[in-house]
Order: C-alpha cells, then sequence, then structure tokens
C-alpha cells in the first residue's frame, strides 16, 4: 500500500489510520508490524526512527 499526502504528516496520519484499520481485523501482518514499533517505544528509538522516516519522505519526487 503506498500512503500519498503533501507533508509528512499528512502520511502518517494516513498511515496511522490504516493500522487502526487491519487492528480490528487483526491482520497478522500488521500485528507483527505493531510489535515491532512498540519495540522501538520501548527502546527509546523513536525519535531517531521518526527522523529517518521524515528524511525519505523529504527525498521522495513530487508527484
Amino acid at each position: 500500500m503506498v500512503f500519498r499526502g503533501q507533508s509528512f504528516e499528512e502520511v502518517a496520519q494516513l498511515s496511522q489510520v490504516h493500522g487502526q484499520e487491519m487492528i480490528a481485523i487483526a491482520d497478522g501482518p500488521h500485528l507483527d508490524a505493531i510489535a515491532e514499533m512498540t519495540r522501538i517505544l520501548e527502546a527509546g528509538e523513536v525519535e531517531s526512527w521518526l527522523q529517518a522516516k521524515m528524511d525519505l519522505f523529504e527525498l521522495l519526487p513530487e508527484d
């Protein structure tokens, strides 16, 4: 799935809504991804993870 938006925040919101939908249907791969995000949170690595994602967003071509 590809999320498109004008800002990183818009894409993040779309991703969050999608994640909530996948939790509601107990989608296995998405539950695995949530477990990985929980690990990142618990390890205190959120800021570096988020910055890396924001940096990647900035490198994308505008559509």
